[in-house]
């Protein structure tokens, strides 16, 4: 299900695409942050549309096609933007190892609208 009228609320000019200081790293930030927003929107779309049972980082990428690399930054976005959740359950990945299932945060969780200002 995807939910468009959500890509707004993705989107906070004080949230920037993650970097380590490694020239390679600053480049892939630099490149990642026009669309961003647009990506966090997706993932937070995909999370909403799962409900209670909620998405581990693996489950959005395969769902989404998008790759690790840019799915668990911005999940880690949108935790900071007070918009997904750790839901306290885990599900193994395909690797076997345990994963942190995301759920879209209750409304008080959620960033004001002066938050982002």
């Amino acid at each position: 299900m995807h939910h468009a009228e959500n890509h707004h609320v993705a989107t906070d000019p004080n949230i920037y695409p993650p970097s380590n200081g490694v020239i390679t790293s600053d480049l892939a930030a630099a490149l990642i942050e026009p669309v961003s927003g647009q990506i966090r929107g997706y993932i937070y779309d995909y999370i909403i549309s799962r409900g209670a049972l909620g998405a581990t980082s693996q489950e959005v990428e395969i769902a989404l096609g998008i790759v690790a690399q840019t799915v668990t930054p911005r999940v880690l976005e949108l935790r900071k933007m007070g918009m997904v959740c750790p839901s306290g359950e885990f599900r193994p990945t395909r690797s076997g190892r345990k994963a942190q299932v995301w759920v879209a945060c209750p409304p008080e969780h959620s960033p004001k609208p002066q938050d982002s200002l």
